[in-house]
């Protein structure tokens, strides 16, 4: 007895950090990122001192809110479109649960060429800019971009220096925020009198403007591609108060979903992104809440993980998408309509694989309205689906990836965190999961109960916790018992166990020896767990013990920046340069200024569209990029980029002849610009490019990273393929014949399919399109 207990604990403090239960991620894809010294969250938002200037507790002021100056003059905006700009404020400013406020700059519509924010000159100014092809002082925006923002923030709490005057920011707060629409996309076309225009401008500009407010992207919806008009189309079935309190009918994919979606009211075809759903204004509430707002809504959470295979254990799904389906009738014979989503580990800090299967939906509907003026409990049917570019009725908007709605992962703090697409679609049901997402409508219906003030099942009256006894996740299989549950318990970060967690997966599970090792471990598992539910005093130690080293882990980089700073500063002092040590270590430890991505509103576009719209399609090499700080006017950082091309698809640029591009965007010194949607190039890649020439700016990318693909050469067959350098991209390749995608070679390292197309049959393919085009427009 005495040998066994001491192996089990030698096993005990051996593996002592695996597994750390942790709160969800949040929901509706606000827009943040991590702390890199302690991991804690920040939501990037405008702060309450400066949407209530008076500090009165309100925002109704004239004067309070996010100022926003346009631009005026000759190619600015008109007073029929500041109107619809107002139109799209009040929007926003209507959500009965949200202190959000905008107004207008009292000097009113300014002509100056004001470029996007980007470096230490900023001017404060928020500018709402319309882009037009004749007018060149303000720069341009890709082809088949409505619109885009750009929100600047200071990544930490520090000094800012403006026009000689140094006063402290507050870390994560947004400062400045730019707007650029696409005139030629949201005005109608002169030569065409009497077509409307591309694209409606309230419904981009509402987009914009939640973007500007700190909300990211969405990828739920009710959208299906109608086949006549090649546009993503929703019907109305969610009743609905607008900002006048008149109850109507809409669609119920949320207005910061990325992709332009029209509706059919009345016979025609319109913006559905003129109106706001439960999920945008949930998350408008989630930043920006009014006191009391809680009572309205009731919050969801649990874990998503995989089914447990023979001998192994569950592990938690990253990247899921958690959707939650609605009555919103009252009649169970009509489908349900998914009303709130979020992700699994949407909001999970540290490279780790351990707790991102947690999520949140902090803000669903306690009641919901008919159309009838009825007022109903809100139930819901909970399913989870990867984001895997299947269709949109899988709620996997084809080509957008996981990351593409998480701007939390997307930094230097969290390059190990992975996303799952491998697993299959789930509907939560009492006594039993049902797999496929079309069986949403069949899951156990949940509703909140006031007299529990708890979630509950509407067929049986249970709680969740009675549902789901113990550690049983919501979907997949619970974990099984393990030590590490019981030792870091408690502990608010898991930094620690990451690099344990990455040697399981990465070196035991990849050969035949350290399987048989993770199988014993996972054998004698429950052994060692009921050690220490049976030991106090052991529980203790490795409990102890897994908080002193998770908290090295937590603070490694504050404590590696000064073993640097105190090495170079004894360096500096026996050369007698104390200063250059000092400013090493300054610079070590600096503040950080980011220019960050709040989204652009994309026109959906097929490959024959892009073909239409593009002026040349080449390929060619990257040859230069140029990252430079433009001093033209107000100072903003650009890239230029020059490509020599090796073949013309359309157009008639010369073979070995250069195009050069200018994107806004890049970085000069610590300072960075990134605008999300608009393509980035690096010096010696090989791209294919669907390329629109604009009088007085020269040429850019049609849809930004839409039209941006790279080619690369397979090692072993040394054959030419192209794949998406995006998830926009990937969209592109969608629509593609699959006799010209073929079967390309993969190179023995590749382990997913990447949607890679052979270059000479996807040529070949645009070719075909180019002629087919241009004889119908010669006929």
């Amino acid at each position: 007895m005495k040998v066994r207990t001491r192996q089990a604990t030698v096993a005990c403090v051996g593996l002592l950090l695996l597994t750390l239960v942790a709160p969800g991620a949040s929901a509706f894809f606000p827009i943040g990122g991590f702390d890199e010294d302690d991991g804690e969250l920040h939501f990037i938002r405008w702060p309450l001192s400066y949407m209530d200037t008076n500090g009165d507790g309100d925002v109704s002021g004239s004067d309070e809110g996010v100022e926003l100056t346009l631009e005026g003059g000759e190619y600015g905006w008109t007073e029929d479109e500041i109107e619809i700009i107002e139109e799209a404020m009040d929007i926003w400013e209507s959500v009965p649960n949200a202190y959000a406020k905008f107004h207008l700059s009292p000097g009113g519509p300014v002509p100056d060429p004001l470029g996007l924010a980007s470096d230490t000159e900023f001017d404060m100014i928020n500018f709402v800019t319309i882009q037009l092809e004749e007018d060149t002082t303000q720069g341009t925006i890709e082809d088949g971009v409505a619109g885009f923002a750009v929100l600047s923030f200071f990544s930490e709490d520090g000094d800012f220096e403006m026009d000689g005057i140094t006063f402290p920011v507050t870390g994560w707060a947004i400062v400045e925020s730019d707007v650029v629409i696409d005139g030629t996309i949201v005005r109608a076309d002169p030569e065409n009198p009497g077509e409307p225009p591309e694209a409606d401008l309230l419904g981009i500009l509402v987009h914009e403007f939640g973007h500007v407010l700190g909300l990211g992207h969405t990828p739920m919806n009710t959208l299906e591609l109608d086949p006549d008009t090649e546009q993503l189309v929703e019907g109305t079935s969610l009743a609905l108060r607008d900002r006048f309190g008149s109850l109507d009918l809409i669609g119920a994919t949320p207005t910061m979903f990325p992709i332009y979606t029209l509706i059919e009211d009345e016979g025609t075809l319109v913006s559905a992104m003129r109106d706001l759903t439960p999920d945008d204004m949930a998350g408008l509430t989630y930043l920006y809440p009014r006191v009391g707002a809680q009572a309205t809504y009731f919050s969801l959470d649990n874990e998503a993980r995989t089914q447990a295979r023979t001998g192994f254990p569950s592990t938690p799904v990253g990247g899921a998408h958690i959707v939650a389906w609605c009555d919103v009738d009252g009649d169970p014979l009509t489908p349900r309509v998914p009303l709130f989503s979020t992700m699994t580990g949407l909001y999970e800090f540290s490279g780790t694989e351990l707790r991102k299967g947690r999520f949140e939906l902090p803000l669903m509907l306690r009641e919901i309205e008919t159309i009838d003026e009825l007022t109903i409990p809100a139930t819901y049917t909970m399913t989870v689906n990867p984001i895997n570019g299947l269709d949109y009725e899988r709620q996997a908007p084809p080509g957008l990836a996981p990351d593409f709605f998480d701007s939390t992962h997307n930094n230097d703090v969290n390059t190990f965190f992975t996303y799952n697409e491998l697993f299959p679609s789930e509907v939560f049901r009492e006594g039993g999961n049902l797999y496929d997402l079309d069986n949403h409508d069949l899951g156990t219906p949940l509703v909140y109960d006031e007299d529990q003030d708890r979630v509950i099942s509407v067929d049986s009256g249970k709680t969740l916790n009675q549902m789901l006894p113990g550690q049983t996740p919501m979907f997949g299989d619970r974990s099984g018992a393990c030590p590490f549950n019981l030792s870091v318990a408690g502990l608010t970060t898991n930094r620690g166990v990451s690099g344990l967690r990455r040697l399981r997966d990465a070196v035991l599970l990849n050969s035949a020896l350290g399987t048989s090792v993770a199988q014993i471990y996972y054998g004698v598992a429950p052994a060692i767990s009921g050690f220490l539910m049976r030991h106090s005093l052991a529980l203790a130690a490795a409990r102890r013990t897994a908080a002193a080293f998770e908290w090295l882990c937590v603070h490694y980089r504050l404590s590696v920046a000064l073993l640097i700073g105190i090495a170079l500063s004894m360096v500096g002092v026996a050369f007698r340069r104390r200063k250059l040590a000092l400013a090493t270590l300054v610079a070590a430890l600096f503040i950080g200024l980011t220019a960050a991505p709040a989204g652009a509103t994309l026109l959906y576009m097929s490959t024959a569209d892009l073909v239409q719209r593009a002026d040349d399609i080449i390929t060619g090499e990257v040859t230069t990029v140029d990252m430079h700080m433009n001093t033209q006017g107000r100072r903003r950082i650009e890239t230029d980029i020059t490509i020599t091309v090796s073949d013309t698809l359309k157009g008639r640029l010369n073979k070995s002849g250069q195009v050069n591009l200018s994107v806004p965007g890049g970085r000069v010194g610590e300072m960075v610009t990134y605008a999300t949607d608009l393509p980035k190039f690096k010096a010696g890649e090989e791209v294919l490019l669907y390329l629109k020439y604009k009088p007085g700016y020269g040429y850019v990318v049609i849809g930004g990273e839409r039209g941006k693909y790279e080619i690369l050469k397979d090692r072993k067959t040394r054959e030419e393929y192209v794949v998406a350098s995006s998830p926009e991209a990937l969209a592109g390749l969608a629509d593609i014949p699959a006799e010209v995608k073929g079967s390309a070679a993969k190179s023995g390292d590749d382990k997913e399919d990447d949607g890679r197309i052979p270059l000479d049959s996807f040529k070949q393919y645009l070719r075909k399109l180019v002629k087919e085009q241009s004889r119908k427009s010669k006929s």
